[in-house]
């Protein structure tokens, strides 16, 4: 008979309100100038559906493990917000 297993399952916590970007004029890494509008953000929250696709956070894209999902976002017109869940 099979050992039974003592791992335990890991334990999520929900985070909110976590700052994903501000309203503003920015230089990427090419040098060029980026401009990021309050409308831009009305546009990502309005069309970001996590029951079509969660989105994964992966904080510093360095392995591409995720570290959480994006439950929601939200933007009060100068920071857009995220809401993640299995943290």
């Amino acid at each position: 008979m099979p050992e039974k297993s003592t791992r335990q399952k890991p334990t999520y916590c929900d985070i909110n309100d976590v700052v994903l970007g501000r309203v503003g004029s920015f230089t990427d890494m090419n040098g060029r100038r980026v401009e990021i509008t309050a409308g831009m953000f009305e546009e990502v929250v309005g069309n970001y559906d996590p029951a079509y696709h969660e989105a994964k956070f992966i904080p510093g894209h360095a392995d591409g493990t995720a570290a959480g999902k994006f439950k929601s976002l939200r933007t009060d017109g100068k920071l857009l917000y995220g809401n993640l869940t299995q943290v």
